[in-house]
């Protein structure tokens, strides 16, 4: 918000960046013991974004679909239209209801899943994903139900 952060824009490889936080964060899904699923589209078109908040945006998604799955599996896919390319992380964990959505992108404002997790943090991760998602043209929403797990979207120009 204040304008200190130097936003380069670029054509990039998400799949790349899906595989480089994977590969970074494989070990927080054995010790759970969770299954972790890659599905990345062959030869998505290269996305606009910033490389570094893009890999943050993926670890921090990624950090919470572990904290808040017990058991199951993290599913992480990766697709494309023509206009933009898509990153979807879905959990098999604990979800939340419609009323817990709207809470997710407002810095602070904890969900009542989050109120019980012992690993949930100060909530302002998804509201930062989302801040640098606008710098560059991307979008983040999510889908839920209590007890079915959550699936989080982001979008990205090509």
């Amino acid at each position: 918000d204040s304008g200190v952060i130097d936003i380069q824009k670029e054509p990039g490889d998400l799949n790349d960046a899906v595989r480089s936080v994977c590969q970074k964060m494989g070990h927080l899904l054995e010790e759970k013991g969770l299954k972790l699923e890659l599905k990345l589209a062959d030869k998505l078109p290269g996305a606009v974004f910033d490389r570094d908040m893009i890999l943050v945006i993926i670890e921090n998604l990624l950090c919470n679909a572990v904290n808040f799955t017990e058991k199951g599996s993290v599913k992480v896919s990766t697709s494309s239209n023509k206009d933009s390319v898509q990153l979807i992380v879905e959990d098999t964990g604990c979800g939340m209801d419609e009323n817990d959505i709207k809470k997710l992108f407002t810095p602070f404002e904890k969900s009542a899943e989050s109120l019980k997790n012992p690993y949930s943090g100060d909530a302002l991760g998804l509201a930062v994903c989302k801040a640098m998602l606008d710098k560059f043209g991307g979008q983040i929403w999510a889908e839920s139900k209590a007890g079915k797990g959550t699936s989080f979207f982001v979008k990205l120009p090509v």
